[in-house]
């Protein structure tokens, strides 16, 4: 299926179904993913710094810098507002001052577009919401879904309201720099490398786009692109961390803690791209969660009015809706040795040490018919390289810096896992 034109069985009929049903407005617009894909992974040599510095940002204001007491913290809920600031750093951005790019006029919003609390707050609120009610859409009859979708568009407008807010002032200023800098020839700091400037300077380039319709949408590429930025990402970084922090200690989670005080201590606390390649011990890790964690390798539809006929005979007539199970596949016993159990080094060439086995087999951003974390073919997920960076970057910093720990306690009649925390005294 996945060799198969879009004209015959399509990513974005599904998608488009989606976006009506929740009131995006987005449609027919492959605009976001289509800059996503070539312009992300071209651009990631400067984005690691960008990573690095707000995870580090992030890791402080959650968790501090008490060296002596431990504190309880809520793993999941931490690492998605990390996620979040992660990913907004990218998307649009910190402080116009703090990358030579000032804009006087836009004033409270100079605290960081990335790190605004009315913006990460209807980011986070609008992704919580998503995954909720795409219960209804994709598990309940038609009927039912529909009864829904008049709720889900209220909320989506709410969101979208909310976040127009804050990101419109920027867009307005940054089309009328754009548009001094290729009209007017007027030369002024350099316009911020981040999805918001990619977004402008692919709309002024295209004769048959409108900058009216961009303020209109700005915002809901945003909000659906934060929904795999910040839920996708905290659901693999927390499994890959509590899976580590379950695991046998010596085995696992020491060879982290080595990998990432080595690596980072070695580039002086300051890593640039071949550094993360080489945190190949925290890939496995985290390549193995995702394994385990991930549900749906991919969806799409039959548009063909023909339909389409597979190789076994199957006729999937137009309109049909076909979802890859990755769990199917990532358990399957003829894949994977005992597919339960949580084994980071289970594709290891017993050959080469652990710490340098790079073999193409045991990355994680690099999807196939037996891994598909990250979906397959030409409409995989275009942020897999950037967020397999960022992934790698977030547990070397988090190892490097804290001690963490699980521990097993009772509250009221159950055992729960109690995260705890402290900053490392030493550096």
């Amino acid at each position: 299926m996945i060799t198969q034109p879009e004209s015959v069985i399509s990513t974005d009929a599904q998608a488009n179904d989606v976006h009506r049903w929740m009131g995006t407005g987005l449609d027919g617009d492959n605009t976001a993913p289509d800059i996503l894909r070539r312009k992300l992974a071209r651009d990631l040599d400067d984005k690691i710094e960008v990573l690095d510095d707000e995870i580090l940002a992030s890791l402080e204001d959650l968790w501090g810098a008490d060296t002596q007491k431990w504190r309880t913290i809520d793993l999941k809920s931490d690492l998605r507002r990390l996620n979040a600031r992660v990913a907004n750093r990218v998307l649009v951005g910190l402080p116009a001052c703090e990358i030579s790019y000032c804009v006087e006029s836009l004033g409270p919003l100079l605290t960081g577009i990335g790190r605004n609390e009315q913006y990460l707050a209807s980011m986070m609120g609008y992704t919580t919401m998503h995954a909720r009610v795409t219960l209804f859409y994709h598990a309940f009859p038609r009927f039912v879904s529909s009864l829904v979708s008049g709720l889900v568009r209220a909320m989506t407008g709410y969101y979208h309201r909310k976040c127009s807010q804050v990101i419109v002032p920027i867009l307005r200023q940054r089309i009328e720099d754009m548009n001094n800098s290729m009209n007017n020839g007027k030369k002024g700091p350099p316009l911020p490398s981040e999805f918001m400037t990619w977004l402008v300077e692919w709309t002024m380039r295209h004769p048959d786009a409108n900058l009216s319709e961009l303020e209109r949408k700005v915002a809901s590429h945003l909000l659906v692109l934060n929904i795999a930025a910040i839920e996708v990402t905290t659901f693999a970084l927390n499994s890959a961390v509590s899976d580590l922090l379950r695991s046998d200690k010596d085995k696992h989670l020491a060879p982290v803690i080595k990998e990432a005080d080595t690596t980072l201590r070695r580039c002086n606390f300051h890593p640039e791209k071949d550094d993360v390649r080489d945190m190949v011990v925290i890939e496995r890790a985290l390549r193995e969660s995702l394994r385990r964690g991930v549900q749906v390798g991919f969806m799409r539809q039959v548009v063909a009015p023909q339909g389409l006929e597979l190789p076994d005979g199957t006729y999937l007539p137009c309109k049909t809706k076909v979802c890859i199970s990755a769990l199917g596949i990532h358990f399957d016993e003829d894949m994977y040795k005992d597919p339960r159990t949580w084994n980071p080094d289970r594709d290891l060439d017993s050959s080469i040490p652990p710490d340098q086995n790079k073999s193409d087999v045991t990355m994680m951003n690099r999807p196939s018919e037996t891994y598909l974390s990250f979906g397959l073919g030409r409409r995989a997920c275009p942020g897999r390289y950037i967020v397999s960076y960022q992934m790698r970057l977030a547990v070397a910093q988090i190892f490097s810096r804290y001690d963490i720990k699980m521990v097993k306690e009772k509250i009221g009649k159950k055992d729960v896992d109690v995260v705890y925390v402290r900053r490392r005294s030493v550096q």
